[in-house]
């Protein structure tokens, strides 16, 4: 399991997945490459608060790998 290149521009491809203590969202980044992003509820931030609003077919563009930190940031783009 290698943390993998930075996401940057993808689409939420599924809808998000809640459970006990995290939120997964299924998003294909570049060259159709399929990435689950993974945010702790304990690692919720102003930076991230965008993971918690993102749904099925939105546009977002994050710094994060597999893990939402924090630190990272996530913004909505309009498609």
């Amino acid at each position: 399991r290698g943390a993998g290149a930075p996401v940057h521009a993808a689409r939420v491809v599924a809808q998000p997945k809640r459970t006990k203590g995290k939120r997964e969202l299924l998003v294909c980044a570049e060259a159709g490459r399929l990435v689950t992003l993974t945010r702790l509820d304990r690692h919720a931030s102003d930076a991230n608060a965008a993971a918690e609003r993102a749904a099925r077919g939105d546009h977002l563009v994050t710094s994060a790998t597999a893990r939402i930190e924090p630190a990272t940031t996530v913004e909505l783009t309009s498609p």
